[in-house]
């Protein structure tokens, strides 16, 4: 049974089970999610109480604020985005400078020089 607990008291407004599932080992799990406000998570204790036959006691998880649903992973992964789209922008100012600098460089290529039929590297005696 997983339950939840604000301040060492039960809650049970806010809070969603979810169906048990079967695992690949042939074990099962479930998932109980509770809805709280970052603000709510910042002023209290939030505990979430899982029972269980293999278990001897109760097993007892503290939630920090900033909790498990985009906390500090959300910080952490807008970072990692934040990064990419750098990245992504950088190498397109430097590839658009290049092709700039070709195009405005002056270079233009010379044409094949026409071979003559007097050249000595074409004859074929």
């Amino acid at each position: 049974m997983i339950s939840w607990q604000k301040d060492g008291e039960d809650v049970h407004e806010d809070v969603e089970f979810r169906e048990t599932l079967p695992n690949q080992d042939g074990s099962f799990q479930t998932r109980s999610i509770l809805k709280v406000s970052a603000e709510e998570l910042q002023k209290h204790t939030y505990t979430c109480v899982i029972e269980h036959s293999s278990l001897e006691k109760e097993m007892l998880v503290d939630l920090k604020g900033g909790g498990s649903d985009g906390g500090s992973d959300g910080g952490l992964i807008g970072i990692i985005v934040g990064i990419i789209v750098a990245l992504v922008v950088l190498v397109a100012v430097v590839a658009g400078i290049v092709v700039w600098k070709k195009k405005n460089s002056g270079f233009k290529p010379v044409p094949p020089k026409p071979s003559s039929e007097g050249d000595s590297s074409s004859n074929n005696s």
